[in-house]
């Protein structure tokens, strides 16, 4: 087994957050949390299991981890362009180049993550922590080389209504990580110019292979990608969590 410290997730935390890979029923868990405890003193500590792991969710639940959420990964190649001249006059989608935008995004992120998070709604956790935690992985996207943030623009108001940031896995595939537009917007439409616009971006520069990963308790997203958008079902995890005191 191995355990590795998530840096993020530690600063939203203000204590250090492990995550566990590579289960093993075979090794004395007890010896194994002693060694982590000892080296990091976690807060919390959590893994992905494959739903179809019985013997290992087994395990885990027996050295104290809980369940807390089940993701649901999804998949979509791209094949070619979509229209969205349609969108033209009313929004426009750009990369996030000025950090001052961030803070708006922090906003519309608020608005849009406000209870299907699992850190939110885990009942041992304070939920403030969710928020501080989704600022800050947008914070990353908007920093990293290997990742992109993009904002959705109402070009009348030049107001920034929603966003989306994705990881560039490697020159064909790309990983969708968090997206959200402002509630009053939500029905209108405009969450199609966002992704329309991202998913021409990607397949001129040769990325025709997206996966993400949704809550299964976000089931308004998941009909929207797997109905609207034709994302296909591709694979589904448990997260199991620990908390120390």
């Amino acid at each position: 087994m191995n355990i590795s410290l998530e840096q993020i997730d530690s600063i939203a935390f203000g204590q250090n957050v492990l995550k566990l890979t590579d289960i093993n029923e075979n090794i004395n868990f007890s010896e194994f949390e002693k060694d982590y405890i000892n080296k990091y003193n976690p807060r919390y500590v959590y893994t992905k299991i494959s739903t179809d792991d019985i013997s290992k969710i087994h395990y885990l639940e027996s050295n104290g981890f809980e369940f807390i959420e089940c993701q649901i990964e999804l998949f979509k190649r791209l094949t070619g362009l979509y229209d969205t001249s349609m969108f033209d006059e009313t929004v426009c989608v750009e990369q996030v180049t000025n950090v001052k935008d961030l803070d708006i995004i922090y906003q519309v992120s608020d608005s849009a993550f406000n209870n299907i998070d699992r850190i939110y709604v885990d009942e041992k956790l304070d939920n403030s922590i969710a928020q501080k935690r989704y600022h800050l992985y947008l914070k990353d996207s908007f920093e990293q080389k290997n990742q992109r943030l993009d904002k959705l623009v109402n070009i009348k108001l030049k107001k920034i209504i929603g966003f989306h940031s994705l990881l560039y896995k490697d020159e064909k595939s790309v990983m969708l990580l968090l997206g959200g537009i402002l509630p009053e917007y939500q029905s209108s439409g405009l969450n199609y110019a966002l992704d329309y616009h991202i998913y021409n971006d990607l397949f001129k520069s040769g990325h025709k292979n997206i996966t993400t990963h949704i809550s299964a308790k976000n089931t308004k997203v998941m009909n929207y990608l797997t109905k609207v958008l034709g994302f296909k079902f591709k694979h589904s995890f448990i997260v199991m969590r620990k908390i120390y005191d």
